[in-house]
C-alpha cells in the first residue's frame, strides 16, 4: 500500500471519529431533532384526553402518565380499563406525555383554536422492548475509542501487509544470493 492511500485512510479514519463523537455530543445535548408534534384538541370544558395502549393496539389500565410544560411535571393520573387518561382545566401549549419509557410530545389546542386535523386523544403507544437510537447513547470516549480501535486495525493490517512485501523482498535476495553461490 503507497503512503499516499495510507494517508488518504488516515483521512477518511479521522473523519468519522469526528463524525462519530459530533453525532454523539449532539444526542447527548438533546439537540437530535425529534418527529413533529402532533396536535391534540382539548374538550370543551378543557380536559386533555388521551389514551395509552400497546404496540398492538390494547389499552393499558393502570398506569401512570405524567404531564409536563416548561421542564416541570404540572400533573399526574393513572389510566383506567380502556387505557383512557384525563388532565383537566388545562390551557393550549406544547405539552410532554410520559407514561413508562415513552415520552411523547404533544401540540394542544382549546377546543374552538384547533386546527381541522387536530386529534382528539393524545394517544401514546408503549413499546416494551423497542430499542432505538443505540448509538446516540455512546459517549464521546467511547466514539474516540471505537475510532482508535478501528484505526489500529487498519494501521495493523497495512503493517503485516508491508512485514509481508519485506519477507517476500529478503526471500527473493536470499535466492539470488544462493544462485550466484558456488
Amino acid at each position: 500500500m503507497a503512503r499516499s492511500q495510507i494517508l488518504q485512510l488516515r483521512a477518511i479514519l479521522s473523519f468519522a471519529v469526528l463524525a462519530c463523537s459530533a453525532t454523539t455530543m449532539a444526542a447527548e445535548r438533546g439537540s437530535v431533532p425529534q418527529a413533529a408534534l402532533a396536535d391534540v384538541a382539548l374538550q370543551e370544558d378543557g380536559t386533555l384526553v388521551g389514551r395509552l395502549i400497546d404496540g398492538e393496539g390494547r389499552a393499558i389500565d393502570g398506569a401512570i402518565v405524567s404531564l409536563s410544560q416548561n421542564q416541570g411535571v404540572v400533573g399526574r393520573t393513572a389510566t383506567d380499563a380502556d387505557g383512557v387518561y384525563r388532565f383537566a382545566k388545562r390551557t393550549g401549549g406544547v405539552y410532554r406525555l410520559t407514561a413508562g419509557r415513552v415520552t411523547r410530545d404533544f401540540r394542544v389546542w382549546p377546543a374552538q383554536a384547533a386546527p381541522p386535523g387536530a386529534q382528539a386523544f393524545a394517544t401514546i403507544v408503549e413499546t416494551p422492548g423497542v430499542v432505538r437510537a443505540q448509538f446516540g447513547g455512546l459517549g464521546l470516549g467511547t466514539a474516540v475509542g471505537i475510532g482508535a480501535g478501528v484505526t489500529g486495525v487498519i494501521v495493523g493490517g497495512v503493517g503485516l501487509s508491508k512485514a509481508n512485501d519485506a519477507q517476500d523482498d529478503v526471500d527473493a535476495l536470499r535466492a539470488i544470493v544462493n544462485a550466484m553461490s558456488p
